[in-house]
């Protein structure tokens, strides 16, 4: 019987391109198959969490922005503890569900 070989680990990459929307000629659907991303006019974002202690914010150009949301740290810390990922999404602010201010990202982007 041939020895099982321990898959090679690739290397964590310090930047990717993020996920964009493509556009159709299909009629929006439902489906419980399907999951849909919600435009929350904020910034796209790009987290890598090598580990709880080694995580950068970038934006879709690549520019890195993490000191900008200190905040964000602690939680994107305790997701670290359960291994390396990368997270694609939108960085937002505002109150409650349903109020967001755009502006306000923005100012924290530029400081």
């Amino acid at each position: 019987m041939a020895e099982r070989r321990k898959p090679q680990e690739a290397p964590f990459p310090s930047r990717i391109q993020p996920m964009v929307p493509a556009e159709t000629n299909q009629k929006p659907f439902r489906s419980n198959l399907w999951i849909c991303e919600a435009k929350w006019n904020g910034i796209r974002t790009i987290v890598f969490i090598r580990n709880p202690q080694d995580i950068v914010i970038r934006t879709s150009s690549g520019t890195n922005v993490t000191e900008n949301f200190p905040e964000f740290a602690e939680g994107f810390a305790m997701l670290g503890q359960r291994g390396s990922m990368i997270l694609d999404g939108e960085t937002v602010s505002g109150e409650g569900k349903s109020k967001v201010d755009l502006n306000a990202v923005f100012t924290r982007f530029k400081s």
